[in-house]
């Protein structure tokens, strides 16, 4: 076995075993199977807390390299900083993509670690280093080889902070004449510093509290002076705000040293506010915390100034911030835009007060025309907002028609709000919902229809909608996100136009869908509901996407030969029940036109109907009185439609699983699950479905894919999977023990009967091993009992893992006997 890689089941098993471990002693287990432990340790996220600790605390580079480099680990904070604080050469290597924890294992190296030394120690690979990410953390290392390396590659690139380290750790590991020369060479201000410190007999310090100092800082933050602007901020430990503050009223940051310094989680109020004002969109992206004073002084264009008020109010409301939004923040139409949605802060007092000033308003209708007018022209806050509109109805001014009236949109399509109109949709949803009933009849059509489509929803909206008329219902199925039920009670109104808007909703059912192409007609009425010439236009424009249900339903002729053409319908009885349908409809030349040599497919096969469903057409056309015929027919097409009809389908002993998921039947997906939940279907026919239909319920996609082919075999077994899983080994046959997964995610079998039952031992932890993590109980309690901790019982169990026969109970029990 190799210490880089091991079986598929064999690391698995392993590592289940290792993961539900109780209090051990590690030392001994990971020296004598430490090429598995390596590939452990590179793996698996959540090891026992001892094995984490023996391998911190030992000098074993492979194992220190392996934790290191699995990303589980070296991104969890605590295990970060243990990890630093080893100061192994080893995690300094494997740190490669991560320079911050580079940096920090160099501030804790030990110089005299014999692996940081000679040819193929970690300072020679370090050496060869080029690039500025990689060199950056050398200049905190106590070696100053390493320290000299990345000065020599990057002396400018550096920063004068860097630099600032690097003469002070040349200082301290290497002397002061070492320390001078490299002051001469860097020269500029930190070389001139530094030769002005060692000519007083200092030590550089103080050149580093320069280096460290907001000083250093500004002039890095000035443009053209670094290109990783949040970097080095960032690494700085402490700035002096005032001093910032300062620097910048004297010659304003620009936008990318603004968000290198708001970035920071101790950047104050008062900075993010006069960052803000001179940046507002980049700020508002990024700004934390805040205070009221962020509205005030900012000078930008009204587009600029609407989008970061609009951010900011967003954050300050999921942050639960208190920072002037009524009475600070502007304009108000912004601030409004951003209150619209779900919100972590729907508590937030600010958004409280906004719903008691929207309730002033009442059902007025004189009022709230006074507020769209309002808000057309709002350029202050949201209380000067509701303090004009309060003046002006009192004054009498409120305009005596709707402002900006304009009509609804005809082409279905809900536009995007924005502005005045998408702060009027804010507003209004604060109102109770009484109120908002009232005023939906006095609103123009296009607000209306921003209500209908763009509003929050309520059913009481919705209701109102659907029983008012067909143009208000209209307005309505053009709302995206509308579900099923909705669409249904929509269609049952039989309106061609709101059937239009309904058919491209994603919420939409294939069977709502196949409903609007058949014309099926929910309420009073004579024949199909035919379909909105628009709605028409674009079908017959539609080549790809059809299904071949579409075909059969379809009422349109022309509509229906465009879809025949583009798409197959399979299977002789879908293809007979979509020649009845049109010779009902239609006539019986229409049904014989559909199988003439004339009309040809244009995606496929040159004959749209197949050899079975033509004869059984002709034999009923050639009939002197078919009647009698076409009804036993439709009786027998109409049978395929029945949950009944389907289940027994499904169910049926057969060969061809697949052709029967091909073709193209209405699944009555509801009672096929319920049938499905009582008994499942056979394992092949849930393959084949999966494989061939797209529109497959979740669960039995699922079903599918965990009891794959042998889950029949195992139901009908003598004894069922128990007696399966004693009698047959889980590696053994084609199968090679996938029916078990199956098993498990039915609760046939537990993960307990898995391990003292089922054989070998190896491949029951394997294939056990994710229902393991969720729930380890019958594991650690089998170890308890069994090896405990007692490290030689361990050692033995897990040797004998990969050729033990017998059981997962077997071996623990086998080990601690033989220990």
């Amino acid at each position: 076995m190799s210490p880089t890689h091991m079986p598929h089941d064999h690391e698995q098993a392993f590592s289940t075993l290792i993961g539900a471990a109780g209090p051990l002693d590690w030392t001994g287990l990971t020296s004598s199977l430490r090429g598995e432990f390596l590939v452990v340790l590179r793996k698996r996220e959540n090891l026992p807390g001892g094995l984490l600790d023996t391998v911190l605390a030992s000098d074993d580079a492979a194992m220190l390299q392996a934790v290191t480099g699995n990303p589980g680990l070296r991104h969890d904070p605590a295990v970060r900083e243990r990890l630093a604080a080893t100061g192994h050469p080893a995690v300094a290597l494997a740190a490669g993509e991560d320079p911050a924890l580079r940096r920090a294992t160099l501030k804790h190296a030990d110089p005299e670690h014999p692996g940081w030394h000679g040819p193929e120690g970690a300072l020679a690979r370090l050496r060869q280093i080029k690039n500025l990410t990689g060199l950056r953390p050398m200049v905190h290392a106590p070696f100053p080889d390493l320290i000299e390396h990345a000065l020599t590659v990057a002396p400018v690139a550096l920063s004068e902070r860097e630099r600032g380290h690097a003469l002070r750790g040349l200082y301290r590991h290497d002397g002061a004449e070492t320390a001078r020369i490299w002051a001469e060479l860097l020269g500029g201000k930190v070389g001139e510093l530094a030769l002005a410190e060692l000519d007083a007999g200092g030590d550089l310090s103080g050149l580093l509290a320069w280096a460290e100092g907001t000083e250093s800082a500004i002039r890095e933050l000035r443009p053209g002076q670094r290109a990783d602007l949040g970097e080095q901020a960032a690494q700085r430990s402490t700035l002096d705000w005032p001093l910032i503050a300062a620097a910048h009223a004297a010659e304003p940051f620009d936008e990318r040293a603004a968000r290198a310094l708001v970035e920071r989680h101790d950047c104050p109020p008062e900075i993010v506010a006069v960052l803000y004002a001179a940046h507002p969109l980049a700020v508002a992206e990024i700004a934390g915390g805040f205070d009221a004073r962020v509205w005030h002084g900012v000078k930008a264009s009204a587009s600029v100034l609407g989008k970061s008020t609009r951010m900011l109010t967003r954050r300050a409301l999921a942050d639960g911030l208190s920072c002037g939004l009524l009475t600070d923040a502007a304009p108000a139409t912004a601030v409004l835009a951003g209150t619209r949605g779900d919100h972590a802060g729907d508590a937030h007092p600010a958004l409280a007060e906004l719903t008691a000033a929207v309730a002033k308003l009442g059902d007025d209708p004189a009022a709230w025309r006074a507020l769209r007018a309002a808000l057309k022209s709002a350029r202050g806050t949201v209380t000067d907002l509701f303090g004009h509109v309060s003046a002006m109805v009192g004054d009498g001014k409120a305009p005596a028609s709707w402002p900006e009236a304009a009509p609804a949109p005809t082409d279905g399509k809900a536009p995007s709000l924005s502005g005045a109109r998408e702060a009027f949709i804010a507003v209004f949803d604060r109102a109770t919902v009484e109120v908002r009933l009232a005023l939906l009849p006095v609103l123009d059509d296009r607000t209306r229809f921003d209500v209908f489509t763009r509003a929050a929803f309520d059913p009481r909206l919705m209701e109102t909608a659907i029983a008012r008329d067909e143009t208000w219902a209209a307005m309505l199925a053009a709302r995206i996100g509308l579900d099923a039920d909705w669409l249904h009670r929509l269609l049952a109104l039989d309106s061609p136009v709101v059937n239009a808007r309904i058919f491209h909703r994603t919420g939409a059912t294939p069977e709502q869908r196949r409903a609007i192409l058949s014309g099926t007609r929910f309420g009073p009425g004579e024949g199909p509901v035919p379909l909105h010439p628009e709605l028409r236009d674009r079908l017959l424009a539609k080549t790809g996407g059809w299904r071949g249900t579409d075909a059969v339903d379809c009422a349109d002729t022309e509509l229906q030969e465009h879809i025949l053409r583009h798409v197959r319908v399979r299977g002789e009885r879908p293809q007979l029940r979509l020649l009845l349908n049109a010779w009902e409809r239609h006539g019986k030349d229409r049904a014989l036109h559909l199988i003439s040599d004339s009309f040809t497919g244009a995606n496929y096969s040159r004959r749209p109907i197949g050899r079975g469903a033509k004869s059984r057409l002709r034999k009923l056309a050639a009939m002197p009185e078919p009647a009698a015929a076409l009804a036993a027919l439709r009786a027998e097409l109409d049978a395929t439609l029945t949950a009944e009809w389907q289940v027994a389908e499904l169910r049926r002993e057969r060969e061809d699983h697949f052709v029967l998921a091909r073709e193209s039947h209405v699944w009555l997906w509801p009672r096929i699950l319920a049938a499905h939940r009582t008994e499942p279907l056979p394992a092949k026919m849930l393959a084949a479905m999966r494989h061939e239909i797209n529109e497959l319920p979740a669960e039995l996609d699922e079903a599918a894919a965990a009891q794959g082919n042998a889950w029949d075999e195992v139901l009908s077994s003598p004894g069922g999977p128990l007696r399966r899983l004693r009698a047959e080994a889980l590696d053994a046959g084609f199968v090679n023990g996938f029916w078990l997964s199956g098993c498990l995610t039915s609760g046939q079998l537990n993960t307990g009967q898995v391990l003292t039952d089922g054989f070998p031992a190896m491949r029951a932890l394997s294939l056990t091993a994710q229902a393991l993590a969720e729930e380890p109980e019958p594991l650690t309690e089998l170890l308890a009992g069994t090896v405990g901790d007692r490290p030689d019982a361990w050692l033995l169990a897990l040797r004998m893992l990969p050729e033990f026969r017998g059981t997962v109970a077997e071996l623990l029990r086998t080990a601690a006997v033989a220990a």
